[in-house]
């Protein structure tokens, strides 16, 4: 009985364990089973969720998805092609210059081809993930794309119609000025530089071909800065010194000496001296100069061979006008010229000293001086002076008028004296005692074969060559006091 009990329990255990065996083979079964058709939907969702890729998006973008700004949302190509195509073929590029309409440049003005922007579209629909189409509709962003040279357009056009816009024209309402050096009140300043609005067209075209390249609406001028500019402004060092140093030349006390006499020229005639140019480059005015040297030739001059005529008063106490002779005094005028130049150009020079050619024993207003002889050639007289006193007086007898021996009229110098000469000519050999010549052979001396002096012997057939004959006491004593150098004036008179 035993044993029988002891087979029931074995059978029993055998039969519990080929049931659980059998529960987990189900169970394995059953997940097997599963993750089959686990797979299975997977894959199918998966070939789903490419099918909608490849072929709902296709030829479209992602929700959120911007080309060059432009919102393409779940746009064909086709459709953002044409929205973009649209947009540009609207184009208006409005040019204002303060606030004011200028010009308007129209796509149509320009040319615009728009066809690469089809295939830069398509190949950016082309180049998408297809997929990565659910993250946009899980997450929504912006993602925004982009292609450089939005367009293209026809050169040619393009640039006739920026060349006939009216900002290529357009004129100036304030023209460029540089700085520059001026005369105002008495000195030289700078007078700054004014900024025009006269345009530079270079910078303009390179504007607009930016605000065109990139599709920008409005252009205002001022903001482009397309404006000329003046090349030298007030604070320019060349105008600074320029000015200064003509300051410096106005501001110095410039004399003029004549002789012994000098006076201190004023600022205008110092001014009138000068050319400053627009950059304060000075230089002399030689015209001026010129003038203001003639003016003083003219002035200081009394050489009668320049054309001068000089009023002389007689012994008589009346005047008469002698012209001609070598007596006098003649301003150099070319050297005064260079010495002007010389003060003017000069960093301190104040001085101007008046040169002279020749020069006179008198002053500056009576060059005549008080020591001359005097020689009334009508009336056939002469007086000696010695320092302003008559310390000789004499008939005398001049040359004979009838054969072309006359005396001349004049101011001449006395040349010099000599004693015991011989005076030759055509057909004589004559000695005299004091020999004083003046004007060539012509001269004063002793005549000791005239019997008389005075009257009209010179035209009664006993007149000289042309000199002055004297008794020779008379010449004596003109050579004791007369100087070389001095004046000897010979003039006609009314008869006395």
């Amino acid at each position: 009985m035993a044993e029988k009990k002891s087979s029931g329990k074995k059978s029993e255990k055998k039969t519990v364990k080929n049931n659980k065996s059998q529960k987990v083979s189900t169970v394995k079964k059953v997940a097997i089973a599963f993750s089959l058709s686990l797979v299975i939907i997977l894959a199918i969702a998966a070939g789903t969720y490419a099918y909608i890729g490849k072929v709902y998006f296709k030829d479209k973008f992602y929700p959120g998805t911007f080309i060059n700004e432009y919102d393409v949302s779940e746009a064909t190509v086709d459709d953002a092609y044409a929205l973009m195509d649209a947009d540009i073929q609207a184009y208006k590029l409005t040019i204002t210059k303060n606030g004011e309409l200028v010009d308007v440049l129209a796509a149509k003005d320009i040319g615009f081809d728009t066809t690469s922007i089809l295939a830069n579209v398509q190949k950016l629909s082309d180049d998408k993930n297809i997929l990565a189409w659910g993250k946009y509709y899980i997450s929504p962003q912006k993602v925004n794309l982009s292609f450089d040279k939005v367009v293209k357009y026809d050169e040619n056009k393009y640039n006739e119609s920026v060349n006939g816009l009216n900002v290529m024209t357009l004129q100036p309402t304030v023209v460029n000025q540089n700085a520059k050096v001026i005369y105002s009140e008495g000195q030289y300043v700078i007078q700054p530089e004014v900024w025009g609005d006269q345009i530079n067209t270079d910078i303009v075209k390179t504007a607009i071909k930016d605000c065109v390249d990139n599709m920008k609406t409005t252009l205002e001028l001022k903001d482009i800065d397309c404006y000329y500019h003046p090349e030298i402004l007030k604070d320019n060092r060349t105008l600074v010194d320029g000015a200064a140093k003509a300051n410096n030349y106005l501001n110095r006390t410039i004399s003029v000496k004549v002789i012994s006499s000098s006076y201190t020229l004023g600022k205008e005639t110092l001014r009138s001296w000068i050319n400053v140019d627009d950059m304060g480059n000075m230089t002399a005015n030689e015209e001026a100069i010129r003038k203001y040297a003639q003016t003083i030739f003219n002035q200081y001059t009394t050489l009668a061979g320049y054309g001068i005529e000089r009023k002389f008063k007689t012994s008589y106490g009346d005047t008469v006008t002698v012209s001609g002779g070598d007596y006098g005094r003649l301003v150099n005028r070319d050297d005064l010229r260079e010495e002007i130049k010389n003060v003017v150009l000069s960093d301190d020079r104040t001085l101007i000293d008046v040169p002279f050619s020749r020069g006179a024993m008198g002053s500056l207003t009576n060059d005549i001086g008080t020591t001359y002889a005097e020689i009334d050639l009508t009336n056939q007289r002469m007086w000696m002076y010695s320092n302003g006193q008559v310390v000789v007086k004499s008939d005398i007898v001049t040359g004979r008028p009838t054969d072309g021996h006359a005396t001349p009229q004049g101011t001449y110098k006395l040349k010099y004296k000599q004693q015991n000469a011989t005076l030759k000519g055509p057909g004589y050999s004559t000695k005299v005692s004091w020999w004083m010549p003046f004007n060539a052979d012509i001269g004063m001396h002793d005549a000791v074969w005239q019997s008389a002096f005075g009257g009209t012997r010179y035209k009664d057939g006993y007149g000289s060559h042309g000199c002055v004959n004297l008794p020779l006491g008379k010449a004596a004593e003109i050579y004791k006091y007369a100087v070389v150098g001095m004046p000897v004036i010979c003039y006609y008179h009314s008869p006395a």
